[in-house]
């Protein structure tokens, strides 16, 4: 199994008003047999923004509601599975961010199959840089 992870930029100057990073992370099967990665919700992924002290600033689920019901995806030998989503670059209160270096983690729900279960996860994520050069405008 191979993890990559990607962002639209790592080094950002923000000119919108609502301003979204996007985060993808694919896990590629270069095995001979399937990866089945298990979800105990309909919830696959979530992304944090944090600060270069680790501080959570923003979270990708807040105010999202996710399905309870147990799933898994099939990863097919030499093929890949991509998660993505958007990340709102404003703090909990909508208030633009500081100029500073803060950090994107990229958090997979699902854990491998055999391992997986209802009651037991392996954490697979991801944490990459992110820039922020001028102060952002809120709404």
């Amino acid at each position: 199994m191979k993890i990559t992870t990607e962002l639209n930029a790592l080094h950002l100057v923000p000119s919108e008003t609502k301003p979204t990073v996007n985060i993808r992370m694919t896990i590629s099967n270069d095995s001979n047999r399937d990866i089945v990665l298990r979800f105990n919700s309909g919830q696959q992924f979530d992304i944090i923004l944090r600060s270069a002290e680790g501080d959570e600033i923003r979270r990708w689920s807040d105010d999202m509601m996710f399905m309870q019901m147990l799933n898994e995806t099939i990863i097919s030998p030499n093929s890949s599975e991509t998660f993505a989503g958007d990340l709102l670059l404003l703090d909990r209160q909508e208030q633009p961010l500081p100029i500073g270096s803060y950090l994107l983690e990229f958090e997979l729900k699902g854990s491998p199959a055999p391992d997986a279960g209802a009651f037991k996860t392996t954490t697979i994520k991801s944490i990459l840089p992110l820039f922020i050069d001028q102060r952002m405008r809120a709404s």
